[in-house]
């Protein structure tokens, strides 16, 4: 199929093993992340002109770790691989996953616009993570608009999580999975 994927597509034929908890399981091995592109404008955006790059990092089971991050780090480097077009070195502790070798950063092949949000699927390579947590953050933009609002912080004291900054920017999406090995095959039986 040439064009990308639609939200139907992925909804009738992306299942997890199981989902518990908002938590979904997947093996630890190499895997496929779908980018979701939603467009809240008349205008579309003409092909090739809406992006995406996708960072994932383990996160120990049972360190409480999970969504504890700098979220000015990223800010900044998502801000980066928009202004440059290219991707920038990884913010510390976190993996850029690919489209292909050597271009994190996709580009939708066709006009994305209100109507018909779109996919774009990057390469994950979960293997040895084992029993464990891993975070998938993707960045998204558009030529038209490369990251210029600034993120929406919390008030009080607290020091943003990566959940403020989901919620707070517009042009990040967040999801953790939970990974498992792969059980081996029960042995054929014998004649």
């Amino acid at each position: 199929m040439a064009a990308s994927a639609t939200e139907i597509d992925l909804v009738e034929t992306v299942r997890p093993l199981t989902e518990l908890l908002s938590f979904i399981t997947v093996y630890d091995e190499p895997c496929t992340v779908d980018v979701l592109l939603h467009h809240r404008d008349t205008r579309p955006v003409p092909a090739g002109q809406a992006h995406a790059v996708v960072l994932h990092r383990k996160v120990p089971l049972f360190t409480g770790d999970l969504a504890t991050v700098d979220t000015a780090k990223l800010t900044t480097y998502f801000r980066g691989c928009a202004q440059a077009g290219t991707v920038q070195a990884a913010p510390p502790g976190w993996t850029i996953a690919g489209p292909a070798a050597g271009q994190p950063v996709a580009s939708l092949a066709e006009p994305l616009d209100a109507r018909m949000p779109r996919a774009l699927s990057f390469d994950v390579d979960l293997t040895g993570t084992g029993i464990d947590f891993v975070e998938i953050l993707a960045g998204v933009w558009s030529d038209a608009d490369k990251l210029t609002l600034d993120p929406v912080t919390p008030v009080g004291p607290a020091v943003p999580t990566i959940d403020d900054l989901v919620r707070g920017w517009p042009y990040v999406a967040y999801r953790v999975v939970d990974t498992r090995p792969r059980m081996p095959s029960p042995p054929a039986p014998g004649p």
